[in-house]
């Protein structure tokens, strides 16, 4: 999906993707297209909200890379599209899934991102890093899934016992 550099095959090029700007409007977008799904192909979901669903990612290059992606019932591209109410809902719902990902994999840095120039669909990357950032294999991505869904069923994040307390973020 990427653009390639005519002159260097091997080197992405700053070119937008094909049909970019069909993309930003939602048409043949890929998150859109599995709305509420457990197991989208490269994702399996562990956080289901009122405003994003957090999936663990199969590449298996840092164990426990999750895509955390705006949900339905439109398609948004980008975190300025949402109004008030929807944008405080997305930002807290990030923070409940970085906070279960900071409690089971205990990692020295939590790094999130948002991005959009391939899939402009509002989605954030959240990365647990440790010191040596393994990776994982299919058996373990779904032994994590279990693990994630039993810390959120279980009881608070660190995000809602500041919340309770009224610590100004």
């Amino acid at each position: 999906m990427t653009a390639i550099d005519k002159d260097d095959p091997t080197k992405p090029s700053a070119a937008w993707p094909e049909g970019f700007t069909g993309l930003l409007a939602g048409q043949g977008c890929g998150m859109c297209a599995t709305p509420d799904e457990d197991d989208i192909g490269w994702g399996i979901r562990f956080f289901a909200g009122t405003y994003l669903d957090a999936y663990l990612w199969r590449s298996g290059r840092i164990r426990g890379y999750t895509v955390a992606r705006w949900k339905r019932p439109r398609h948004v591209a980008d975190p300025t599209e949402l109004n008030e109410q929807e944008a405080a809902g997305f930002w807290r719902e990030l923070l409940i899934v970085g906070d279960i990902l900071k409690q089971h994999y205990e990692p020295l840095k939590l790094n999130i991102a948002l991005f959009g120039n391939v899939l402009p669909h509002l989605h954030a990357h959240v990365i647990p890093r440790t010191l040596d950032d393994g990776g994982q294999d299919e058996q373990q991505v779904a032994a994590d899934t279990l693990a994630l869904r039993a810390l959120l069923a279980a009881g608070e994040t660190e995000s809602d016992v500041l919340a309770q307390e009224g610590t100004d973020w």
